[in-house]
């Protein structure tokens, strides 16, 4: 499992000429994109479509415009066309090959301390198998809390899988007033013909594929919003 931090490496970031040289608002849209690739699906890594990098880096259009260049070019582009930092890379692939080393050692540990166990009386290894039962119950999970503001946008359009949409949600990471302009597009759509006829994609497609901000959906070919 992924960690949820990772070094910064400060002596490397402030000898650095790149980032010396950038504006507050590249510096800070680098450092946002860096966060959301360290948690992003694929290793370390994010999609190359600058739409969505816009989005993550929580900067409106004419802002990107004029920072776009200074950004990229803190990343680096890979086969596949999704962008990366480098150095988050390189921390990436070390905790990936820690995180399997302990693994394989503890499972090693474990063997050992069986093969140490003395046997026991036929009371005592009733005891034991009864406790193991008890143990191997099955646990009621716990209810997965999400953030309020998601919560608002699910309730208006429970559709499709809950945790999809929060994975959707939360890459894009909206503010309040993103999310009110969502709901109050979605209140809006639900009036028109298209839902009315029973087009009402699932939230995490609203949100993947743009339909909030009224974008010609992919591979269908038709507006939302028409």
């Amino acid at each position: 499992m992924k960690l949820h931090y990772f070094p910064t490496y400060a002596r490397e970031i402030l000898s650095s000429n790149k980032i010396a040289l950038m504006s507050g608002d590249a510096f800070k849209a680098c450092w946002l994109l860096t966060c959301h690739s360290w948690l992003d699906d694929e290793r370390a890594t994010l999609p190359g479509d600058e739409s969505k990098l816009q989005a993550l880096a929580r900067v409106d259009a004419t802002t990107w415009a004029r920072i776009r260049l200074e950004v990229l070019d803190y990343f680096k582009v890979g086969p596949n066309g999704r962008i990366f930092s480098p150095r988050l890379m390189e921390i990436s692939a070390l905790h990936e090959s820690r995180s399997k080393a302990g693994s394989k050692g503890g499972s090693k540990t474990q063997a050992k301390r069986k093969q140490r166990v003395k046997p026991q009386s036929q009371s005592q290894s009733q005891s034991q198998s009864q406790k193991s039962e008890k143990e191997s119950e099955p646990k009621k999970r716990k209810r997965r809390e999400y953030p309020a503001m998601f919560e608002q946008l699910w309730e208006l359009h429970r559709k499709g899988g809950k945790e999809e949409a929060f994975k959707a949600f939360r890459k894009l990471s909206p503010d309040q007033s993103e999310v009110d302009r969502w709901i109050a597009k979605l209140e809006d759509y639900k009036k028109s013909q298209k839902w009315q006829e029973g087009f009402s994609p699932n939230m995490s497609t609203w949100i993947n594929q743009g339909y909030f901000d009224g974008e010609v959906a992919k591979g269908k070919g038709l507006n939302l919003y028409e």
